[in-house]
């Protein structure tokens, strides 16, 4: 069962599929090992992924990367991968509001310790208005990508990113 959540939350298109995307990469890039994926959600984008390595400490850790959590499909399948992977991390895509955000909080609930450790990113949607959006957008990524790599570099993740 796992023992660390995090989160990255947010209403739809505000980069939730992206971050988490990239966090992946990025583990993978740094020594992690992907055990197994598996499509879900939007095809060719939400993937669910099984990752383990070593934490900055040398402990070996497992992790379980969800990308979607748009529709009960995805949180199904969500649920499926977390019973075939046990793990020592969970990180996912939650809804900001909905039956959608309550379905992954009870697929947690069933896969963590009643003491388990959890954190939430909220992300936004970036509503400049403006000739550079594009220019808000990459400041908006790069921002919520350092976000996430100093926690996740920290106690108590203490991933090696």
């Amino acid at each position: 069962m796992a023992k660390l959540v995090l989160l990255i939350g947010g209403a739809p298109d505000t980069g939730k599929t992206t971050t988490l995307n990239a966090i992946s990469k990025k583990l993978q890039k740094n020594g992690y090992a992907q055990i197994k994926s598996q499509n879900t959600g939007m095809q060719g984008v939400d993937k669910l992924y099984f990752l383990k390595g070593k934490d900055s400490n040398g402990k070996n850790v497992s992790i379980v990367i969800n990308t979607a959590a748009d529709d009960v499909g995805s949180i199904k399948n969500f649920n499926n991968f977390l019973q075939q992977c046990s793990c020592d991390i969970i990180i996912t895509a939650i809804r900001s509001f909905g039956k959608e955000r309550k379905g992954i909080l009870d697929v947690i609930k069933n896969h963590t310790n009643d003491d388990y450790f959890n954190l939430e990113i909220p992300l936004a949607r970036i509503t400049q208005r403006t000739v550079n959006k594009n220019t808000a957008m990459k400041w908006y990524t790069d921002t919520v990508m350092t976000l996430a790599e100093h926690i996740l570099e920290l106690a108590p993740f203490n991933f090696k990113i």
